[in-house]
């Protein structure tokens, strides 16, 4: 048998071959691209339940440390205190040489002066808290936009803006503010609030 008949018997099988190598290594590849799709999506869709779980939660904290600035809040009776226990009450949110006058005023039984200084701080720390929380609550979701879909941003920022106004309210209290004012931001934050909740269990297929 000549050397061409052997090519043309033996052509076909390496096309056949070369064809299947060709077509596997195709299929194989798409396999591959498929999978890291199918993985980046599910990476991406674990991050945006975490991202939604957690803002959800900051802003709710920070909700409740703004709207307690105002309106009546339970504090400790210091009445029953000694001074021992009076320093470590003050220690989380009082200057060491602040907590000396308040206490030498405690042990010379000037109880008013000296817990009129509490409750001035006690306003201080109550606003750093309250200014911390909001912006870390707002810091998270602006580093974490990208999982958010874009309604539910436009509602967070209306909110964040909505707390923020609310929250200058009560730091810097203004006299000519009415209180109706404040009332209608208060009630505009639970609207936000609630608009956002119900958009993202929609968003997290919680609810059809």
């Amino acid at each position: 048998m000549k050397w061409t008949d052997w090519v043309i018997l033996l052509l076909p099988v390496a096309l056949t071959g070369g064809l299947g190598w060709f077509f596997n290594n195709k299929l194989e590849k798409q396999k591959h691209l498929l999978q890291k799709k199918v993985q980046d999506y599910s990476l991406f869709n674990e991050k945006k339940h975490t991202s939604y779980a957690e803002v959800y939660k900051l802003i709710k904290m920070s909700e409740g440390y703004v709207f307690s600035l105002r309106g009546y809040n339970e504090t400790l009776a210091l009445t029953d205190f000694n001074a021992e226990d009076l320093k470590k009450y003050l220690k989380d949110f009082m200057p060491n040489a602040k907590i000396d006058t308040v206490v030498s005023m405690w042990d010379n039984k000037n109880f008013r002066e000296a817990e009129k200084i509490v409750r001035e701080y006690e306003k201080l720390r109550d606003l750093r808290r309250a200014e911390n929380s909001f912006y870390e609550a707002k810091n998270f979701w602006l580093l974490n936009e990208l999982y958010f879909e874009k309604d539910i941003n436009e509602i967070l920022k209306e909110y964040f803006d909505a707390l923020l106004d609310l929250f200058l309210y009560y730091k810097f209290p203004d006299k000519e503010t009415k209180n109706d004012e404040i009332i209608t931001l208060q009630r505009t934050i639970k609207e936000k609030f609630e608009l956002l909740r119900s958009s993202m269990r929609k968003d997290l297929s919680i609810e059809k």
